[in-house]
């Protein structure tokens, strides 16, 4: 493959990862927001549904450039599939901050700062992937550092989630309905770092082609 399409394949694509990127620093201060009871949340939650939007056309942009990419035809395809799952952390960003903002749930005190952990652990495994999808193929053995990094955090994550889907279900303090509304919110956030590692498995597929 020429490099100049190499280069203009990974520079749009990785324009697609700042604006999720940029979507992922959004919900943490819509999280961080809602856990102290601030007001700022809705308007935030706002803001982040637009920079959504954005990430939406840089993921058009890119596919377009993609699909026309004569230099890569046993990869044109997972260049499309790799940019709909970097695009899907974005739109679950934006469903739980949604739910937050509509269903309002009751977080007790004693569990808003493990859950203001978790979503920072889910928030942080995206950060390799930009140095992934520059790395994937030029540098084999950088991607596959990367790739393990990438799995370790999200192992971290779920022991996270677990725990605290473990203490919520055990707490006598929180009723039935909040337990169900704080469930799909953790799940939510925990969906940000599996996704992450779809994205991770995807591309050492790519690699071996």
């Amino acid at each position: 493959m020429p490099e100049n399409e190499l280069n203009e394949i990974l520079n749009n694509l990785s324009g697609h990862v700042s604006a999720v990127g940029e979507s992922l620093a959004k919900f943490v201060e819509v999280v961080e927001d809602y856990l102290l009871s601030g007001t700022k949340y809705p308007e935030l939650s706002f803001q982040l549904h637009e920079i959504e939007h954005t990430a939406d056309e840089r993921r058009r942009a890119f596919q377009k450039v993609a699909a026309r990419g004569r230099g890569l035809p046993l990869l044109r395809e997972d260049f499309i599939i790799l940019s709909d799952l970097i695009d899907r952390i974005a739109d679950k960003a934006v469903l739980v901050s949604q739910k937050m903002v509509i269903e309002k749930p009751l977080i007790p005190q004693d569990f808003k700062d493990r859950l203001k952990i978790l979503t920072l652990k889910n928030v942080e495994i995206f950060a390799p992937v930009r140095e992934l999808i520059q790395a994937f193929l030029k540098d084999r053995v950088a991607a596959e550092t990367l790739i393990e990094r990438i799995s370790g955090m999200e192992r971290e994550a779920d022991t996270l989630e677990w725990k605290l889907y473990r203490d919520i279900y055990a707490s006598e303090n929180i009723t039935p309905v909040q337990k169900i509304l704080l469930r799909d919110i953790i799940e939510g956030i925990g969906d940000i770092s599996d996704i992450v590692e779809n994205i991770s498995d995807k591309i050492f597929v790519m690699m071996t082609k």
